[in-house]
């Protein structure tokens, strides 16, 4: 990250520097003790100060004692006089200098430390006063007015080490509160001997010294000593500077020992960790390190590459690591352009800062010149560590969204770095601490639907917006057509502005339904939005919103199988084939068995993989019958708390949900095994729901159920949430004729007999009509009951019979019709 201008002893001596006749620092001096007033109160209160001629026992006179509630000698006739809220310092000095007992009366001046430090080279330090260039710098002057102090933040610096003794960083360098140095002990128990000073992953030992001059260069930067007479200032001229040494006197490193420093400062407590090197290479090891830092709340400042290319494109990492606590630095020039060698990237780096000739500290006491953006990382740093140690309660998040709002804009960094702007140090520090300078974020989308589809949603930002129109959401049905939105109205309930609901015409069709909100919505201060969190707001795409839903059909497939006998000591073996490639999202088993002594059974459902689900087993004791019984995972009653005879929906023995994922093509077996003698039944009929997806473009599979011929098509289908077609029949659903061919015999068989048998339960006599639409013809099938075309007084075991010869005679005359 850096160019050879090490050059420093030519460099020093060529600069014309000047030392300046500076304001010595002021300190506030001892003050003694007065009984009158509190020290708190005489620091805070408005006071004047008065000169007498007289060395003890004076008072002030008459005139002004109203206004003045608290008197303190500071020395021999030398007074302090604190006043009341309501008085005038003004009228107070006046009346005090027309006395012949006072010298002099003036304001309490307040004191304040030069702000320009003392340091003889600062003036070859263009990054923080451009001098030549007036504006083309960061603003530090400026900015330490507001703090230059950064002592309880914690930098890491990993990179070729720190020269821990120069005169300008030594009283800057972090060390190990918890380590004693030199003892062979690893004191603080945290896998590293005498870390005091910080570690040297290139050679595994505590000596973290710079062979390369890289480390400290950078290391200058952040927070060489300000104010101290010698060489430099950093950005910071107090703050503790953590030497973590991973790359070798060569300049290079290896991943391995990046993670293992990323680590070590994480876990010592380092608020930022400057990252002024990388690669072209992605590694997952390294980011998952920097995940690591991110959940630990530090922040992660890196060089945006020396290779003169866009990292949206080509990526340089860590830089273009995504995390959230990332922050890309490119490189700025003596005239605020990007410089020449400095990646960019108007998505992916993220601010600008001083690069190019840069003046810092270099290794054994000396100063020297690099460029790169291995400089420019470090004044990012440096004004994170400043800013941190103003708001210390501060989130990592915050300080980056600071430093990001706060950018000088410069024309020639527009298109080149996502903030659009170079660092400014001191717009950083003057902005509020309650100033919202954070973009608003999606937290949340619920889908609205009803039992036929879904009809909209409710979105719920983090903080109150401003509006929400429909154009900044786009709406996009299975078939790639755009919505049209009919509402959207703020959900009250929901007070302040957060939650709104987006209503569209109720959609049906199956498939996957997408909505996409713009970062064209603002919060109450007018920040765009900020979906991905990363201090740059309103870009296309990272900071839009997405969601889908998918809408599912549900195949129900019934077997051919009826009325089978179940008999003791035996197992019987009911199969349907699938001839539809669906993957299985949802599985669901209805069963209809008649048989006294329930807890002889033992019922599983076998998947075409073999694949082996137990419904039930033994369950219900001497009750009998499962009536109509459904299996599913949603239901609240599990199986073994129900009791016989079993009607409605149970939790099965074992999760049907284990076969989430897997094809449903192929042939499906209800295995019933009676594991007891003394008791028979019948399995009157099974019927399997799937809800799922079809897979691609697929023909139906031809797949022969056992004992059956093949058929030409799928056999048993009802198809789920189709729309009503002109021919249909209907029985808690509807279903199209086109997708329930051709076997309509045991499809209506059954049905039939599912309403004959509840029939029978409450009059003791058979079914009442069920209305079939036929290739245009109504046919009426009924017991029992005055009808039309049909009267027939049928038992219920003659039933099933019955209606699978009629329908079949009523499907082939159809047929030939």
């Amino acid at each position: 990250m850096w160019q050879a201008r090490r050059h420093a002893d030519q460099a020093i001596q060529a600069l014309k520097l000047c030392s300046e006749e500076l304001e010595a620092r002021c300190c506030p001096g001892a003050l003694g003790k007065i009984s009158s007033a509190p020290l708190t109160e005489v620091l805070k209160a408005e006071s004047v100060l008065v000169s007498t001629r007289v060395q003890h026992s004076w008072k002030p006179p008459a005139t002004i004692s109203h206004a003045v509630r608290a008197m303190r000698p500071l020395s021999n006739g030398i007074y302090q006089l604190l006043l009341g809220p309501q008085a005038s310092p003004s009228h107070v000095i006046s009346e005090l200098n027309n006395l012949p007992s006072v010298v002099a009366a003036e304001p309490n001046y307040p004191l304040k430390i030069a702000v320009q430090p003392n340091d003889p080279m600062l003036r070859a330090q263009w990054a923080l006063a451009n001098t030549l260039a007036p504006g083309a710098d960061i603003s530090a002057v400026s900015a330490w007015k507001k703090n230059t102090n950064a002592a309880s933040v914690i930098v890491a610096v990993i990179d070729t080490g720190v020269d821990y003794n120069h005169p300008d960083l030594r009283n800057n360098i972090w060390r190990n509160p918890h380590e004693i140095p030199h003892n062979g002990l690893d004191d603080d128990g945290n896998g590293y001997v005498d870390d005091y000073i910080g570690y040297d992953f290139v050679n595994n030992d505590s000596d973290p010294w710079d062979d390369h001059g890289h480390g400290t260069h950078v290391a200058g930067i952040i927070g060489a000593e300000g104010n101290n007479g010698l060489g430099i200032a950093g950005v910071a001229w107090n703050v503790k500077l953590m030497a973590l040494k991973f790359l070798d006197e060569k300049g290079t490193g290896t991943v391995a020992n990046a993670v293992r420093a990323i680590d070590y400062a994480v876990r010592m407590g380092a608020h930022i960790i400057n990252a002024s090197w990388g690669t072209s290479a992605y590694s997952t090891i390294l980011a998952q390190a920097i995940d690591r830092a991110e959940r630990a709340g530090v922040l992660f400042v890196s060089a945006a590459g020396n290779d003169a290319t866009n990292n949206d494109r080509v990526p340089h990492y860590p830089s273009s690591y995504s995390y959230p606590n990332v922050l890309a630095v490119a490189a700025t020039n003596f005239y605020d352009q990007l410089a020449s060698y400095s990646n960019y990237g108007s998505k992916t780096v993220h601010i600008g800062a001083p690069g190019s000739s840069i003046l810092s500290t270099l290794p054994n006491g000396s100063y020297g010149y690099m460029s790169g953006t291995s400089m420019a990382a470090p004044y990012v740093s440096g004004a994170a560590a400043l800013l941190w140690a103003i708001y210390p309660d501060w989130t990592y998040r915050r300080v980056k969204e600071c430093i990001l709002r706060s950018v000088e804009t410069l024309a020639h960094l527009r298109e080149k770095v996502a903030s659009g702007g170079r660092l400014n140090l001191a717009r950083a520090l003057d902005i509020s601490p309650h100033a919202d300078i954070s973009g608003p974020y999606v937290v949340r989308l619920k889908w609205l639907q009803n039992n036929i589809g879904i009809y909209g949603f409710e979105v719920m930002f983090n903080e109150p917006i401003r509006n929400l129109t429909a154009g900044s959401v786009n709406i996009v049905a299975p078939n790639g057509r755009t919505l049209p939105i009919t509402a959207i109205r703020q959900v009250h309930a929901n007070w302040p502005r957060t939650t709104y609901e987006i209503r569209f015409a109720t959609q049906v069709s199956p498939g996957i339904y997408l909505v996409n909100i713009i970062p064209a919505v603002t919060d109450l201060a007018g920040n765009l939005m900020d979906q991905n969190r990363d201090g740059v707001p309103g870009q296309v795409p990272e900071d839009c919103f997405s969601a889908q839903f998918t809408v599912r059909r549900t195949y129900a497939y019934m077997s051919n199988v009826l009325n089978t006998a179940i008999r003791d000591g035996s197992i019987t073996n009911a199969s349907l084939a699938i001839h539809d490639d669906l993957i299985i999202d949802d599985l669901q088993v209805a069963i209809n068995v008649h048989h006294t002594w329930t807890s002889d059974l033992v019922i599983s459902l076998v998947a075409p993989s073999g694949k082996v689900v137990n419904l039930v087993n033994r369950r219900g004791g001497a009750g009998r019958d499962f009536s109509h019984t459904r299996f599913s995972d949603q239901a609240s009653v599990p199986i073994s708390a129900g009791i016989a005879p079993f009607r409605g929906t149970y939790r099965p023995e074992e999760a049907l949900g284990q076969l989430r994922g897997s094809n449903a093509a192929g042939t499906w077996t209800l295995r019933i095994q009676d594991v007891a003698r003394g008791d028979t039944g019948r399995l009157v009929q099974w019927i399997l729901y799937v809800e799922g997806q079809p897979v691609g473009r697929s023909s139906p599979r031809h797949i022969p159920s056992p004992g059956t011929p093949p058929a030409s098509g799928p056999q048993g289908v009802i198809r789920l949430g189709q729309s009503v077609k002109q021919d249909y029949f209907r029985l808690g659903g509807y279903f199209s004729k086109a997708e329930a061919q051709p076997n309509y015999a045991s499809l209506l068989a059954s049905l039939t007999m599912r309403r004959a048998e509840e029939k029978s339960e409450q009059s003791g006599r058979a079914v009442s009509s069920l209305l079939i639409h036929l290739d245009n013809k109504r046919i009426y099938l009924g017991a029992a009951v005055n009808l039309p075309e049909k009267q027939t007084l049928l038992r219920d075991e003659d039933l099933s019979g019955y209606y699978l010869a009629q329908l079949s005679a009523l499907k082939r005359s159809s047929d030939h019709q």
